[in-house]
């Protein structure tokens, strides 16, 4: 699918985000941030990261790390406190920053600054400060374009849209998002189902609206045909807490096949069952994960059963050679298929005992899975990040 327009080459990205110090435990937005970083340097557009910091980060880390990606790094001060608020107080901070421009004018108006016609703001909404921060950039420079990148939504995080009108401690949050939104030239999500529900959610805003796919992590390896793994072993790496996903089917299918083995590293609150081959341990750090995962010979992957959100980690692994199952489930299951399926290297099956028995059966068959040169180049990180800097896909 082509971009809404192309901006064949801006002259300069001013890309804002909270990062994650070299030294810390990377999250998934962090993934994220990083293949959209080492895309947009593939494309070689002149990039100038405002590094969204908190005082107790290692700045001199960061600088050092980051600059390897872009052309230059600025450290600019969060302004939420250290530790997280309460909810009224978070909520408070959210708007209050929401109205007033003048703390993160007067920051930027510190750095000498001078956007020019082409120029492109580019915040990735990790926190509400990037933003602002875009917001007052685009203030200052009103001939810069401003788009903004959502992984994840503020009002819908964590619930169902139908659950929203029931939920009142959400519509503030709204209200929020709302006058957050309008500040952009261009809202681009992080996948075309996220967008959907967004563009109903405000539908005054929609026409702002658009997505990128995400792309896979280069850094994996890719490989295609036979490779060296545990025969029939499988690895769910994740967390498990039942209010958000369900394990249960998946711990079932895998006690019904007993020359299989299972190994899962997350947190949840279900226990240890009783079958010999399965073994729940905790977390883990990533690069510790990494490691590990290459062993297997199927990865699974389980959606939220709460919300709308589909994982980073689907996408992230989507290049290496073993078969990943994506178990789905919740009642957009219909919707998410669909969308997984037209990228073609998974295999999909929903959250019940006899499909995922059917397809681990399937999956643990099919050895390895060819990535063809279409795909790679489709969902590398160089295309996604000219996707985005395009302002997305409808």
């Amino acid at each position: 699918m082509e971009s809404s327009f192309h901006v064949e080459q801006p002259g300069k990205v001013y890309f804002i985000s909270a990062v994650c110090p070299p030294t810390g435990e990377a999250s998934s937005t962090d993934i994220m941030t990083n293949n959209i970083l080492a895309g947009i340097k593939k494309n070689h557009i002149h990039t100038i990261l405002l590094a969204v910091c908190k005082p107790k980060d290692d700045q001199a880390a960061i600088t050092e790390y980051y600059s390897s990606l872009v052309d230059e790094v600025i450290l600019v001060k969060s302004m939420f406190p250290e530790e997280k608020p309460g909810r009224a107080a978070y909520l408070y901070q959210c708007f209050w920053k929401g109205c007033h421009l003048k703390a993160y004018s007067d920051v930027l108006g510190q750095l000498n600054l001078n956007l020019m016609s082409g120029d492109l703001v580019l915040a990735n909404k990790v926190y509400s400060d990037e933003i602002m921060y875009g917001a007052a950039l685009k203030k200052a420079f009103p001939k810069a374009l401003y788009y903004q990148y959502w992984s994840d939504p503020m009002t819908l995080s964590g619930i169902l849209p139908e659950a929203l009108k029931h939920t009142p401690r959400r519509w503030p949050f709204w209200f929020i998002e709302r006058k957050y939104l309008k500040f952009a030239n261009h809202i681009i999500y992080g996948t075309k189902v996220l967008m959907q529900f967004q563009r109903r959610l405000y539908p005054k805003l929609a026409s702002k609206m658009k997505y990128v796919d995400v792309s896979y992590t280069e850094n994996n390896e890719t490989v295609s045909g036979s490779y060296s793994t545990i025969p029939n072993s499988i690895v769910y790496s994740g967390n498990y807490f039942s209010n958000i996903r369900n394990i249960r089917p998946l711990l079932e299918a895998v006690g019904a096949l007993p020359e299989c083995h299972l190994d899962v590293y997350g947190s949840g609150d279900v226990l240890q069952p009783e079958a010999h081959n399965i073994c729940m341990h905790g977390r883990i750090s990533p690069d510790e994960l990494c490691e590990i995962e290459k062993k297997y010979a199927v990865n699974v992957c389980i959606l939220n059963h709460g919300c709308i959100q589909i994982p980073g980690k689907v996408f992230y692994h989507s290049n290496q050679p073993a078969p990943c199952l994506v178990i789905v489930d919740g009642p957009y299951a219909d919707l998410i298929i669909e969308y997984l399926n037209d990228m073609g290297c998974y295999t999909i099956c929903r959250n019940e005992k006899k499909d995922i028995v059917s397809a681990l059966r399937q999956v643990l068959t099919a050895k390895s899975v060819d990535r063809s040169a279409e795909f790679l180049e489709r969902y590398s990180s160089k295309r996604i990040s000219m996707d985005l800097i395009n302002g997305g896909l409808d």
